[in-house]
């Protein structure tokens, strides 16, 4: 059968002939959503009043594979269907997904889940051949091989091995459990029988997946993960019907800025928006309305990009967002000087935007145009402009090298030679250009006047940073009042 997407399985649910379901249905993707296929999945199958004897679910981070095939091809106790679940598998596990999985650990642990974060971490000892012995008896931890950026934090790893050790967590054996399993749905079940398997990890190329594929259903749950313009805008498809499944649920609805607010906090996070949005359901009481004063009082943030959403808060002229920003790069011990030099950066974008829209190559650029128009006729003349004021720093270093050199002399480790100036342009990716057109409309809500102003103050808060007279956390705050401010109330001061 071919592959369902996520937002395609409630009409193929609908139109499908109940008797002649799936026997073996795999549902991969993101947490929250097969947690919900999989309960329309089980409800079809069996309703919720008859699961007392013929429904049994496997924990399927558990060596229990053998089990559960055992159990499917059991007839049932009663008379009728029959399902089997493997939940949470790792049957697709691969030592290509360490790292994948080592950033599931990170996360987990980050959001306090730290039962979830072990159960990854075992998962990941057992794609690496370690032992829980083995890691707790290394001083150095150097044989976790667990990836390049492997986490230093002693205390994440020391909490991680005792709550192994608390709740007795096993690294899993050695074993071709994804055989046995494709073995088995190879064979079939007895028809009164169905398997259901969800995973966050899978490997098409696998044969266990066209195993399935050919004798069952698969569900993609997955919600790509990237910030171009095509995956945020399934991000906020998904956020968008999750929470206004449970606004409407609840009677209540949310601003527009309130709810943008509660995104922009938690990033593409379903169980922490929806975990969210239930605490300002409670704090709301009967009022119908959340508002953006009901967000800023009962969430806190806990996206993993601050420093990105402060630079996108800068460049909106979003005083709200950006003050916030910076109380939680602080919270998080971020150097006051890392986060003026993030502002300084975005700043330094907004003022190469300006010196193309006034020159020769920029006359095509207006506020209002269009992405794809963007794409075919404005971003051509940018790469043009850069490149012409990339060639140009290459002649002036060339010119500087040759008036410092000394005549008949061998050029030396220090002599110095032509380099690209990278930090100076706006196209990075040509593949990817949905940010840079971002950024000329950012450019578009300041005056040349007004950039060159906040580039002077940048550079006083710079000096008042590296004197220790200063609080950090004003002079940053103070900084970004005078840059955020708009026109009409800079006039005031």
């Amino acid at each position: 059968m071919p592959v369902i997407e996520y937002k395609e399985f409630k009409t193929y649910l609908q139109g499908a002939d109940r008797d002649v379901l799936a026997p073996v249905v795999l549902v991969y993707g993101e947490e929250l959503l097969c947690k919900s296929v999989f309960d329309l999945l089980l409800e079809a199958l069996i309703p919720g009043s008859d699961r007392s004897f013929n429904y049994e679910p496997f924990d399927g981070r558990d060596e229990n594979i053998s089990d559960a095939v055992e159990r499917v091809n059991t007839y049932p106790f009663l008379a009728g269907r029959k399902v089997v679940a493997l939940c949470d598998s790792r049957v697709f596990y691969s030592r290509q997904d360490k790292e994948s999985l080592l950033e599931r650990v990170k996360e987990a642990y980050g959001d306090n889940q730290t039962e979830k974060a072990a159960k990854y971490f075992v998962s990941l000892l057992g794609l690496l051949g370690l032992s829980l012995d083995e890691v707790l008896a290394a001083q150095d931890h150097q044989d976790l091989k667990l990836s390049p950026d492997r986490p230093e934090n002693e205390k994440m790893l020391e909490k991680l091995l005792n709550t192994c050790s608390d709740k007795q967590l096993k690294v899993p054996a050695d074993q071709d459990d994804a055989a046995l399993l494709q073995r088995a749905i190879e064979k079939g079940f007895p028809k009164t029988n169905h398997l259901i398997i969800t995973t966050d990890i899978i490997d098409k190329r696998r044969r266990l997946f066209k195993a399935i594929q050919d004798a069952g259903l698969v569900i993609d749950c997955s919600v790509p993960q990237g910030d171009r313009r095509a995956d945020k805008a399934a991000q906020d498809e998904v956020l968008h019907e999750k929470m206004q499944a449970v606004l409407e649920k609840n009677n209540v609805k949310i601003e527009k800025n309130a709810y943008q607010l509660m995104v922009d906090m938690a990033g593409f996070d379903l169980r922490t928006l929806l975990s969210g949005l239930d605490k300002l359901i409670d704090y709301a009481g009967d009022r119908k309305t959340i508002t953006l004063k009901d967000v800023t009082s009962v969430l806190k943030r806990t996206k993993k990009e601050p420093i990105y959403e402060l630079s996108n808060a800068i460049a909106g002229r979003n005083l709200e967002a950006a003050l916030f920003s910076v109380e939680s790069l602080l919270s998080e011990n971020m150097y006051p000087l890392q986060i003026l030099s993030a502002m300084i950066n975005q700043i330094r974008k907004l003022l190469l935007v300006k010196d193309f829209t006034r020159g020769e190559h920029g006359r095509k650029w207006r506020a209002d145009v269009s992405f794809a128009r963007f794409k075919s006729h404005v971003l051509p003349d940018l790469m043009a402009h850069e490149k012409s004021f990339l060639d140009r720093i290459a002649l002036w270093e060339t010119s500087f090298s040759s008036l410092d050199s000394t005549p008949g002399a061998a050029a030396g480790p220090k002599s110095r030679q032509p380099r690209t100036v990278t930090d100076l342009t706006l196209v990075k990716n040509p593949n990817n250009p949905y940010p840079v057109y971002q950024v000329l409309k950012n450019a578009e809500n300041f005056t040349e006047e007004e950039l060159f102003d906040a580039t002077a103050r940048l550079s006083r808060a710079d000096v008042m940073l590296k004197s220790t007279s200063h609080h950090p956390k004003r002079v940053l705050e103070d900084v970004i009042f005078a840059i955020c401010r708009q026109p009409d109330q800079a006039a005031k001061h």
